[in-house]
Parts: C-alpha cells; structure tokens; sequence
C-alpha cells in the first residue's frame, strides 16, 4: 500500500511518499525504501504536471521489479501457517451462505446402508 502526502506546493514540488503502514508491515525496510526512492524519481520527472494517478500507475505497473523475491516468498509461507483449529474458528464464525459446500453432510453411505427396523 502506498500512501503518498502533497504540499501546498503540488504540483511544483515532489510529494511525500510513506509506507510505513500496517499493510506493508511483511515488506523488508530495504524494499519499502527501494519502492519510495523509485516513485520520488519518477515524481522528480513529473514535477510541474498533475502526477497522482501516474505515480499509482508506475507504482502498479512496476511491483514485480520493485519488490524483492525474498519478500514475495516470506509472504506466501506466511499464508499456509493457518492451523486446523484456526480453521475450524473462522468456519464456525461464517454465515451459512460463506461456509462451504457439505460442511453439514452426515455420513451418506452409512445413512443409505440403515435398513427400517434392523437395530445394529
């Protein structure tokens, strides 16, 4: 997420870009810096004109090569260490509509094999 701050100066001056932001917080310092030097050099060539959407735009566009690979890798091992239990939580927690499909089917087969009036 990148939060960008303009003077009373916009457009004839570079913006403040942050993103020190609960968000980014799986990002390396070294990538938030790498990310924040390159959009100020591309505000540095824009100064004069009206430069929001192009910063997003060059911030969007250019990720891939903005952010390191060790930063994509930890973020996706970060999103497998949800625990059986955790699971069971958010499941319990979802309305009807959110929950997925057969999460209340009893035992079919079992329930088909039940013959009326034999006790097992």
């Amino acid at each position: 997420m990148l939060q960008i701050r303009w003077p009373d100066t916009y457009p004839e001056s570079v913006p403040e870009v942050n993103l020190d932001i609960f968000y980014n917080s799986h990002l390396h310092n070294s990538d938030k810096e790498e990310v924040k030097r390159r959009v100020l050099e591309e505000a540095a060539a824009w100064v004069g004109c009206a430069m929001t959407y192009t910063l997003f735009e060059f911030a969007k566009e250019n990720w891939d090569s903005l952010i390191s690979e060790t930063s994509v890798v930890e973020t996706r091992v970060e999103e497998k260490r949800v625990t059986g239990a955790e699971k069971r939580e958010l499941l319990a927690a979802a309305d009807d509509d959110d929950k997925p499909r057969g999460w209340n089917w009893v035992d079919v087969v079992k329930h088909l094999f039940q013959v009326p009036g034999e006790v097992k």
